[in-house]
This record gives C-alpha cells, sequence and structure tokens, in this order.
C-alpha cells in the first residue's frame, strides 16, 4: 500500500485520506488525477501544504515526518492550514 499510494484511483472519496508515517517525499507518477498534499512534523504539526498536485511531480519537506494523500482541494476545505496540529482518527 506504500509503495502504490493512491495510484491507479481515478475518484477519491471525500473524507479520504492516506497517512504514510516517516515520509517525507512523495511523488504523483502514473496518477490519473491531482490530490492533495499534507506534510506533517513527529508532532503532527503541519509544516508543508500542496493542493491539487498535478500528476507526474515531486514533493519533499525537510522538516516532515509523515505525510498524508487526500483528494484534490480536500485540506482547504477542512481547513488545514501551516503550523496547526492534525489528529488521526481510527486504526493507524
Amino acid at each position: 500500500k506504500r509503495i502504490k499510494g493512491l495510484t491507479g484511483r481515478r475518484k477519491i472519496p471525500p473524507g479520504y485520506a492516506m497517512f504514510f508515517p516517516r515520509c517525507g517525499a512523495i511523488h504523483t507518477f502514473f496518477m490519473s488525477t491531482a490530490i492533495d498534499v499534507v506534510m506533517t512534523d513527529r508532532s503532527e504539526r503541519v509544516v508543508y501544504i500542496k493542493e491539487a498536485m498535478a500528476p507526474f511531480k515531486l514533493a519533499w519537506c525537510a522538516r516532515a515526518g509523515n505525510t498524508y494523500e487526500m483528494a484534490a482541494f480536500s485540506a482547504g476545505k477542512a481547513g488545514i492550514k501551516k503550523g496547526m496540529f492534525l489528529s488521526r482518527k481510527g486504526g493507524v
């Protein structure tokens, strides 16, 4: 799952995010849709946000400890901003 991520999905459900622990760099190679990328430090403080990252791009952040991938424009709709803390609900 970590290697594949959201690759191959044509549609990402609203409210769905994929979490990658210990990850500070991602790519959107071979993706068919844009995604939002949110990276946090180890304490889950948001340090990087890229909205609507197009297919075949790279993103990285030296301060990132974790990465979230979600549908394009989801981060903004959820009110996610740099400096805020994220809380994961569920089984991660």
